[in-house]
């Protein structure tokens, strides 16, 4: 014989094991729970994809920048003509502006290196425009670009100190040699 159906409200102790029943093979909104969970990790990996790429091409123009420096600088050294800020910012903002860069958001630190043993260099972690006289045989160039990019895995990928974010490229450059082309 079957049991009556009832309207009235189970005991109060019993209703969530009575929900729990019912819910047990109800798969109802079980995508978007998934979807939930797994959406940030995935936007997190497409967002540091993207940085890693563009910081990635970046770089490689940074390098490039540095290259062109040293070349600046080894061509006045031959001609025996003074370096300048401005042939150096010059020489950079030539190849990095092809890249896509902001000539406006790059930072040159050049440090002597004539002596690296008893003068050891130190490079800071956030590089500003540092200018020495060029009185050295050889340097080490440093550029660092202002990067202003708006994903949340900039802090995670990018050297950074407080709210300064910065790419980076590093070059020793002997004035004393000049590659033959």
């Amino acid at each position: 014989m079957e049991e009556p159906v009832s309207n009235a409200r189970p005991a109060r102790g019993r209703w969530p094991g009575r929900l729990a029943q019912r819910l047990r093979g109800n798969y109802c909104g079980a995508a978007a729970l998934e979807f939930a969970l797994v959406a940030p990790l995935y936007l997190l990996l497409v967002s540091a994809s993207l940085e890693i790429g563009l910081a990635s091409w970046f770089a490689n123009g940074l390098d490039d920048g540095a290259t062109r420096i040293g070349n600046y600088l080894r061509d006045q050294a031959m001609l025996r003509e003074p370096a300048t800020e401005a042939g150096l910012r010059e020489a950079a903002c030539e190849t990095i502006a092809s890249d896509g860069l902001n000539c406006a958001n790059l930072k040159i630190a050049i440090f002597n290196a004539d002596d690296p043993v008893n003068r050891p260099i130190t490079v800071p972690t956030i590089i500003d425009d540092t200018i020495p006289a060029f009185d050295a045989r050889g340097y080490v160039i440093a550029l660092g670009y202002e990067w202003r990019f708006f994903l949340p895995t900039t802090k995670l990928l990018m050297i950074h100190n407080g709210d300064r974010t910065q790419i980076q490229a590093r070059t020793f450059v002997s004035v004393a040699e000049r590659a033959i082309r």
